[in-house]
């Protein structure tokens, strides 16, 4: 098939699912950013009131959701002045944030992974500027091992790890316990900074099951990341097709949303390349960031009428422009905005089978902005229904529920193999 025709032809075609041919900035920019930067001097107890301020200011909603806002402020300002670090700034003020019990609403620090991330999905917008300005040579960047982690009663537990990350191919998995790097207690940022140019590794613990015997220390060398561009790359090294009971399932793990860049890669992959000639896909959009529009359901729209040119020489010729093949959605609790509402609509508009755990009820419109030279505010400045539905708080179900809870979870899959069946099953009565 010739590239430029599909590519045209696809373009032409992006808007036949009219229900869904408008764009929702979930996870992007939806207001300027502040200009307000103070000294890089730590002072606890002004940064509380610079966070204070802007949500006071810019909050979706003036009733603040029933929080007496003045109150909260007088409540958690003592903590903070007495906060002696950035680390322990952080869950004083997200303390004070998780009163408005709102998502897109969290404050994040340089000692934050999110904090980069951030950065790097809004620094093609609002906060370009002031990443030019605050990262070297403008990029945004960070040295990591290209894991996520969260803690769970005081223990930190892997989410996740970036398809062709350091820790993704030491073999670190969701589940595993972070015992500790490099002798000390886990800090998933500061350490590594600045090792990467140096060749240096590092010595991460992880414990793998319950029983201390499952325990095990790797060696692990930091990348630097660049996010936007990391997201991408662990997105195509997860590209595979799985033989799975005779047949071809392509899967495909999306880790973030926040730009088209990502959509595009996936439709280039179903249309064209290795997921041609699949006999059916398993998207899964677990964990990562937000950002989907509404419009990517669009290649699974099956009622586009599909061209076929034939020339004086009786040769063929096919426009591909949608996926017409089987397709299951994968989704858990990190399944968070954009994301949401594409699983929403592949339940409304019966597109797939939806897998997995009920998503994140994190439906809302954010934006980044910078409070200091250290930290950023992600604030709720809009709410969003979905054909008319509030999903904040509520989430999507899925179809299919199959449960895999975090700590010490088993390295097989069981979202990802009941998928396989399921595509597996729908391929076989094509």
């Amino acid at each position: 098939m010739n590239r430029s025709s599909s590519l045209v032809s696809r373009r032409y075609f992006v808007s036949c699912l009219s229900a869904w041919a408008f764009i929702l900035t979930l996870s992007l920019p939806v207001s300027t950013c502040s200009a307000q930067e103070t000294s890089t001097t730590f002072d606890g107890g002004g940064e509380l009131q610079r966070v204070w301020d802007l949500v006071n200011e810019r909050f979706y909603r003036a009733d603040f959701n029933g929080v007496d806002w003045p109150a909260a402020r007088d409540m958690y300002l003592p903590r903070a002045r007495a906060a002696q670090s950035w680390e322990e700034l952080g869950p004083v003020i997200n303390e004070m944030l998780g009163l408005l019990r709102t998502s897109h609403t969290n404050y994040y620090t340089a000692v934050d992974p999110e904090y980069y991330f951030l950065f790097g999905i809004f620094s093609t917008g609002p906060l370009g500027d002031v990443a030019k300005q605050r990262f070297p040579e403008g990029k945004v960047q960070l040295d990591s091992l290209g894991l996520f982690a969260r803690k769970v009663d005081g223990k930190w537990f892997v989410t996740g790890a970036l398809d062709g990350s350091p820790a993704a191919v030491a073999g670190v998995h969701r589940g595993n316990e972070i015992i500790s790097l490099n002798g000390q207690p886990f800090q998933p940022v500061r350490p590594l900074q600045g090792l990467a140019a140096k060749g240096e590794s590092v010595q991460l613990v992880i414990q793998a099951t319950p029983d201390l015997n499952s325990r095990k220390t790797l060696e692990l060398k930091p990348v630097t990341l660049f996010p936007n561009d990391a997201m991408l790359e662990a997105m195509e090294k997860s590209m595979r097709v799985i033989d799975h009971h005779g047949k071809k399932i392509a899967y495909v793990h999306i880790w973030s949303y926040a730009g088209k860049q990502y959509y595009e890669r996936l439709v280039e992959e179903l249309l064209q390349g290795s997921f041609d000639n699949a006999d059916a896909l398993v998207l899964d959009i677990r964990d990562g960031w937000g950002g989907a529009s509404p419009e990517y359901l669009n290649i699974f729209n099956q009622r586009v009428p599909q061209l076929t040119s034939v020339g004086r020489d009786q040769q063929e010729l096919s426009f591909k422009t949608q996926w017409r093949k089987p397709v299951a959605l994968l989704i858990n609790g990190g399944s968070r905005s954009g994301k949401e509402v594409l699983a929403y609509g592949f339940r409304k508009y019966g597109i797939g089978p939806v897998v997995g755990e009920r998503t994140g009820g994190a439906v809302s419109g954010g934006t980044a902005i910078p409070v200091s030279d250290h930290s950023l505010l992600y604030l709720c400045v809009s709410g969003v229904r979905v054909d008319g539905e509030v999903l904040e708080g509520i989430g999507v179900a899925p179809d299919h529920e199959v449960a895999w809870p975090l700590p010490y979870a088993s390295a097989e899959d069981p979202q990802l193999q009941r998928a396989l069946d399921l595509m597996s099953e729908a391929a076989a009565k094509k």
